[in-house]
């Protein structure tokens, strides 16, 4: 996650790898996911010049047998 190696960053580019309902999945992003009762960041999604605020940000990770390590996904509920 990018958050994880520069807090700071304001802005990011991610490839769209499903839109599903209120929902877009990418594999990383600067957002600092709600987790252990601190809350997450919000902020805007902006995709082909329309902008969606991000109200909620969650984070599924997948440890495949095949890698060596675990993939990350972020998953944004946009309002």
């Amino acid at each position: 996650m990018i958050y994880l190696k520069d807090s700071y960053t304001k802005s990011f580019e991610e490839k769209i790898l499903l839109v599903e309902g209120d929902k877009i999945i990418t594999q990383d992003s600067s957002f600092y996911a709600q987790s252990g009762g601190q809350p997450g960041d919000k902020g805007v999604l902006e995709i082909n010049d329309k902008k969606f605020n991000v109200i909620n940000l969650s984070l599924i990770h997948i440890s495949e047998p095949t890698r060596q390590a675990e993939i990350s996904y972020a998953v944004f509920c946009l309002k």
